[in-house]
């Protein structure tokens, strides 16, 4: 499928629902701030694609900002990365409730080839050698958590080893993009830990439950059972288990598709509905994906880069 971009009318409706403030934590906010603010550089192309994931994004999830229950919401989440420095991963969404602190990756018509030759992570994240400006060690790339640090070094190999037949096991989940969930597993490890500028409290965890979802569009060649995704899945929730200063928090990982919240099937709280205005503003996502799979769609993920650091 060839790239096609909405009309200048339709962009000019995105615009103005883009500047709508809302409220959250006593701050006055805006989604284009949001965006603006991103690595994606979303707004000034990929945004308006009609296989956009990040636009789907924005009308799939947008009026939750406004929900009773909900405390917090934001677009283009940053997470916290290596101290080394790079990049730091951007959460497409972020959403806190009285009972829950929520994490969403979204994604539309991407396609993942699956196939690492040198595994699916830059070396700064599990290599013995010196990185960064400052010839960072190993542990000193992970603030010196050292247990952490090994912990999520076995997960990497582990999910490695688990890549390294993957075209033949399970050839139908190139939805799923192992690079990207574990740069933001990581930084959500890493918020929970203190670490970066809008990391989470303790305190505001308490009692709450912490979720992290993939939601994707299901192709019809999509596998929503993927062996990777569920394998990835386990090995995520055994890595929070030995984490002690996570003994307390309970923690939920799950990919969903797209088409189980429109349906209510499946929900990301109880505090959030989808409507049928919402299943209105997806139309124009049924029309694109109609008679389509994700192999016609011909939409690669953009370099690893815009994820994860690789100095």
């Amino acid at each position: 499928m060839v790239d096609k971009y909405i009309s200048g009318k339709e962009k000019l409706n995105y615009f103005e629902r883009l500047i709508i403030p809302y409220k959250a934590k006593e701050q006055t906010r805006f989604f284009i701030e949001q965006y603006l603010k991103g690595d994606g550089k979303e707004l000034s192309k990929n945004f308006w694609n009609v296989k956009s994931s990040s636009r789907m994004a924005f009308d799939l999830y947008s009026w939750i900002a406004k929900c009773p229950k909900v405390i917090d919401f934001s677009f283009e989440y940053k997470l916290p990365g290596l101290k080394s420095g790079g990049k730091v991963p951007n959460m497409d969404v972020f959403i806190e409730t009285e009972d829950e602190i929520i994490f969403i990756e979204s994604k539309f018509s991407e396609k993942e080839n699956l196939n690492y030759k040198n595994g699916h992570l830059p070396k700064a994240y599990y290599s013995e050698e010196p990185h960064g400006k400052k010839s960072w060690s190993l542990y000193q790339r992970y603030y010196d958590y050292e247990l952490i640090c090994n912990e999520i070094i076995k997960f990497i190999n582990d999910v490695d080893e688990f890549l390294t037949g993957m075209p033949q096991k399970d050839s139908n989940c190139k939805w799923f993009y192992p690079k990207q969930e574990t740069c933001h597993l990581i930084g959500i490890i890493f918020m929970l830990l203190g670490i970066g500028d809008k990391h989470i409290q303790q305190s505001i965890l308490k009692g709450k439950e912490l979720k992290f979802y993939n939601v994707f569009w299901k192709f019809d060649d999509d596998k929503e059972d993927s062996y990777l995704a569920e394998f990835f899945k386990s090995r995520a929730l055994e890595l929070f288990d030995k984490i002690p200063e996570f003994n307390n928090v309970k923690f939920i990982y799950e990919t969903l598709t797209v088409q189980d919240l429109l349906s209510n099937k499946k929900q990301i709280s109880k505090n959030i509905v989808f409507n049928d205005e919402i299943k209105l503003l997806m139309n124009p996502y049924f029309e694109v994906a109609k008679n389509q799979t994700r192999m016609s769609m011909q939409n690669k993920w953009p370099p690893v880069h815009s994820y994860c650091t690789s100095h």
